[in-house]
């Protein structure tokens, strides 16, 4: 029988009907394949064509893991582990171990042939392509107020900043001013043919209040053809100032306190170009790109939202001084031909103060006048202090996001 067996084996080995001699299988296909080029010895996928080889199996040995490699053993299937990647992933001990994605270092970790926000492990998690910081703009990034830090995946705070800066004005005290002093008036005398004529002589008389005086031009000769120009009347004395109640202003605020938050690297677009970022917290603001300045949102970009932030603010409010102003000489002035005791008969008034001219006649030598004021008694003016200045922000940084 032994030596039957042989001469049968050999005998069908030798024509082509033996699958051992000529044939192994494929790793990973159950497949024989034609070991010494003939054209012979291919047998069946799954069972080995020969009827005397020993590597025959009745089922394929294909387990359809790409990690092992599959072969046909006396009759039995063994699988072999390989090394390798494997699509999402690598070889490990036989199993094919799925690679985390990084999304945002423009590689194919996991093998899978895409890479960042091309891959569907990446958008899954809500990676997505953003459009690019324009020239002078830094970002994209993330906001958050309240004062809380950076969180998530935008964890590094790259400005501190502050919004609503709100302020009020100085608190001014008041002012009150102690009068001291009376108005004194006085009229320019004109002696001459002409009234009022500047080539006439004349003399700055002064004119007592409420009792007739003389305003007779003495050094300008004789005569009787008086006229009366230009009438003034000055405080004489003093206000004394004082002040009191003035605080200094209250401190300004900031309505928030915001952070300028990345997410470092980020991944490429490889369709519609842009870059590939995290998506932001529920507490976050995104996507926003960033400026050290006061500046307007680039033109034609999607970051269209601005907000203006400060670092600091400068503060120069303060109070005006308190002043005063001596009285208003305001009155009426009479003049009289001096005929009897104490003034005589009216020739005429004029307002003060008055530069119209009035020709007045008289009697030679017996000019008089007196005045007296609108409101007598009127107390010095007094200018209250007044808020000046204001507080304004400094170090702007400007946050332009996607409405």
């Amino acid at each position: 029988m032994r030596s039957l067996h042989f001469l049968l084996s050999w005998t069908l080995g030798s024509i082509g009907l033996g699958g051992a001699a000529g044939c192994h299988l494929l790793a990973g296909s159950g497949d024989f394949v034609d070991q010494d080029g003939d054209g012979e010895g291919a047998g069946g996928r799954g069972g080995g064509a020969g009827a005397g080889g020993g590597d025959q199996c009745a089922e394929s040995c294909d387990d359809s893991n790409p990690c092992t490699a599959d072969s046909c053993a006396s009759g039995t299937c063994v699988q072999t582990n390989v090394d390798g990647t494997c699509p999402g992933g690598v070889c490990d001990g036989g199993q094919c171990t799925t690679l985390a994605e990084n999304c945002t270092n423009g590689v194919d970790d996991n093998g899978d042939g895409k890479v960042d926000c091309s891959d569907p492990i990446c958008t899954g998690v809500g990676f997505s392509c953003v459009e690019s910081a324009p020239t002078g703009w830094q970002g994209p990034v993330a906001t958050i107020g309240g004062g809380v830090g950076c969180l998530g995946s935008y964890t590094t705070s790259v400005a501190s900043a502050h919004a609503g800066l709100m302020w009020q004005p100085a608190q001014c005290g008041s002012c009150s001013a102690e009068t001291s002093g009376t108005c004194a008036a006085t009229v320019r005398v004109f002696r001459g043919a002409n009234a009022c004529d500047p080539g006439d002589c004349s003399e700055l008389k002064p004119v007592p209040p409420l009792a007739c005086g003389s305003i007779v031009p003495t050094a300008c000769g004789s005569g009787a053809n008086y006229s009366v120009g230009l009438t003034t009347a000055a405080f004489q004395g003093s206000c004394t100032l004082s002040c009191a109640g003035e605080m200094p202003p209250p401190a300004y605020t900031w309505s928030d306190d915001v952070q300028v938050c990345s997410a470092g690297e980020l991944g490429i677009c490889d369709t519609g170009g842009g870059v590939c970022a995290p998506p932001p917290n529920a507490e976050l603001r995104g996507f926003c790109i960033w400026t050290q300045a006061d500046a307007p949102c680039p033109q034609g970009s999607s970051y269209s939202s601005r907000q203006i932030l400060y670092g600091d603010a400068t503060d120069s409010r303060t109070c005006t001084s308190g002043t005063s102003a001596p009285p208003s000489c305001v009155g009426a002035m009479t003049f009289y031909d001096g005929s009897s005791s104490p003034c005589g008969s009216s020739l005429g008034n004029k307002g003060i103060p008055s530069t119209s001219c009035a020709s007045l006649g008289a009697a030679d030598g017996t000019l008089t006048a007196d005045w007296a004021m609108t409101d007598p008694g009127a107390p010095c003016t007094v200018y209250q202090p007044a808020p000046s200045g204001d507080v304004v922000g400094t170090d702007p940084v400007t946050v332009c996001c996607t409405p």
